[in-house]
């Protein structure tokens, strides 16, 4: 008989260090905007959470649908849900002492991460276009910097589609959002991150 966790293993082992990347990323832009202080979260604990939603959902993941791409449309939800659990927390820890000690946060459901965007069949991938030239390489961390200003939908559909290589239909699934909206986001932020490394580099 096989063994559930080695076979899940198995199929999320490939991705576990772009998922480490991936958080490291949202870390520094969420403690940039200011919506996260040193010490909240680790990469290590956003990936474990989702590791633990993945694996007692693994029998809802939709077939058509890659290992790659349903981890980082969980990784996404799960990060938003710990960062509101993080400043809700704050906000209950601020009282006077003399106040009763708060209730505790539940633990994370999975039952909310199941919702997902099914685009209309009828619709032509390739007909979707980006119609932008990628930040190269060694950008990449001054436009992170320059990333602090931007909306998070804006900027993660940036960083999936110009850092982990996720095409602009897969970038609209994860995002839940319809591919042509996706291309539109991806195509306009990165020319402004583009003129922001720019300012950047004249004041540095």
């Amino acid at each position: 008989m096989s063994d559930p966790k080695s076979e899940f293993m198995l199929k999320i082992m490939p991705w576990l260090t772009q998922l480490l990347d991936i958080a490291r990323h949202d870390l520094r832009y969420h403690m940039a905007r200011g919506e996260l202080q040193e010490g909240d979260l680790t990469e290590e604990e956003i990936v474990g959470e989702t590791l633990i939603v993945a694996f007692n959902g693994r029998s809802r993941k939709p077939r058509n649908v890659s290992w790659r791409l349903w981890l980082f449309r969980l990784e996404d939800r799960i990060m938003h849900r710990l960062i509101g659990r993080e400043e809700k927390n704050r906000s209950r820890w601020a009282f006077s002492m003399d106040e009763p000690i708060p209730d505790l946060e539940a633990p994370l459901g999975d039952d909310v991460f199941w919702d997902w965007y099914q685009p209309d069949e009828k619709d032509r991938w390739e007909d979707v276009l980006c119609g932008y030239e990628p930040l190269p390489e060694e950008l990449i961390a001054k436009a992170e910097k320059a990333a602090a200003d931007l909306e998070p939908p804006d900027r993660r559909a940036w960083l999936l589609h110009g850092k982990f290589n996720f095409t602009v239909p897969e970038v609209a699934q994860i995002l839940q959002k319809p591919p042509s909206s996706v291309a539109k986001t991806i195509r306009h932020t990165g020319e402004k991150l583009k003129g922001l490394v720019r300012v950047r580099e004249k004041t540095d």
